[in-house]
């Protein structure tokens, strides 16, 4: 079984404007070409506004990465990283909340 200390490729770093959010929503992904982008849409449709949201991409074999990394470039609130190997359920979701830089945090996990 992969270990879960291999480090993630940050595909897009976080910038000023989201350097020091309140809260993290946390989405670790493996093949969600079918919702990522559902989900994606209702979180930036929130009224609370001061967040970054980190997705982990567990070397989906699918377009999950393409859609975020779309997703992505239009508003810097949000990341995407993608594990070199694939790490399972748990260890993405463990990579994804090694991610957690703030005092609150929500996480969401599909597989």
């Amino acid at each position: 079984m992969p270990s879960s200390s291999s480090q993630p490729e940050s595909l897009n770093p976080p910038d000023s404007e989201t350097e020091n959010p309140a809260v993290s929503i946390l989405i670790a992904t493996y093949n969600s070409s079918a919702t990522i982008e559902r989900t994606l849409h209702s979180i930036r449709a929130q009224s609370f506004t001061d967040f970054q949201c980190v997705v982990a991409d567990d070397c989906s074999g699918d377009d999950t990465l393409d859609l975020v990394e779309s997703f992505s470039q239009s508003d810097p609130r949000f990341r995407v990283t993608r594990n070199s190997q694939n790490l399972g359920w748990i260890g993405n979701v463990n990579q994804v909340l090694g991610s957690v830089d703030t005092e609150f945090f929500y996480g969401n996990a599909s597989r």
